[in-house]
């Protein structure tokens, strides 16, 4: 799973930029992939499924995040995974 979500960071870090400065979107997406590398980091990328995805946004829930911040950052991790 790391190698995903690293891969998807840099791929990321090289693509979400601006005059050669890394955007805002970048760093929203480091935010989202580093919740999901804390639960689920050693696990396998073919085992992260929806049932995954759904305790991340559980646990987003739990933090009091407003809606509109969840599904953006639900948004980003699931396009790590396309």
């Amino acid at each position: 799973m790391v190698e995903v979500l690293n891969a998807y960071r840099k791929f990321a870090e090289h693509d979400y930029r601006i005059d050669g400065r890394v955007t805002s979107e970048y760093g929203a997406i480091k935010a989202s992939l580093k919740l999901v590398r804390k639960r689920y980091g050693r696990t396998i990328a073919n085992e992260f499924g929806p049932l995954a995805l759904k305790a991340i946004l559980l646990h987003m829930i739990e933090k009091g995040w407003s809606l509109s911040t969840i599904n953006q950052s639900i948004g980003r991790i699931r396009r790590c995974f396309k």
